[in-house]
């Protein structure tokens, strides 16, 4: 299951999880990681492709999902994807009122690094993709309870 944004010129940034890193664990630190992947590719006259396996956590995806919300909404001016092991960065800037910016980089553990920045995403598109993130985040919701209480102290739900 995955969330694609799609942006000018040429550019597709995938972020991807296939399960639950530890499906047996209900609870307890290991409960909340997930296996997947990272996909981006992009270009004009040449096309740069890099696709990374990675270990997300359920409130890295949640919190890139409610922060995308948040400046869809107007409340925010910026959303970033925070990854605990710094192998994707993505922050939405606003840019003009049908639009949106995106930088970023993707890399993985040998150190090969593709960069984006200033990337343009239309309105719709960053819709669509956060509906996509919000069915990744009801599709592997956090389930340790600790962190269940965290992430709903931190929006009063």
């Amino acid at each position: 299951m995955d969330a694609t944004f799609c942006g000018r010129p040429s550019f597709r940034l995938v972020l991807a999880v296939d399960r639950y890193a530890y499906p047996e664990n209900r609870q307890g630190p290991d409960a909340d990681w997930l296996d997947g992947y990272v996909h981006i590719e992009g270009g004009g006259v040449s096309t740069a492709k890099l696709s990374i396996e990675i270990a997300w956590r359920t409130e890295e995806i949640l919190g890139f999902q409610r922060e995308i919300s948040a400046l869809l909404s107007g409340e925010k001016e910026s959303a970033v994807l925070e990854h605990l092991e710094e192998m994707v960065s993505a922050t939405f800037v606003v840019g003009d009122p049908s639009s949106f910016r995106l930088n970023g980089y993707v890399t993985d553990a040998a150190g090969l690094k593709v960069s984006f920045d200033q990337i343009e995403v239309d309105r719709a598109e960053l819709q669509e993709s956060n509906a996509q993130l919000a069915r990744l985040v009801e599709r592997y919701p956090a389930r340790d309870p600790e962190l269940c209480r965290r992430m709903r102290s931190r929006t009063g739900s």
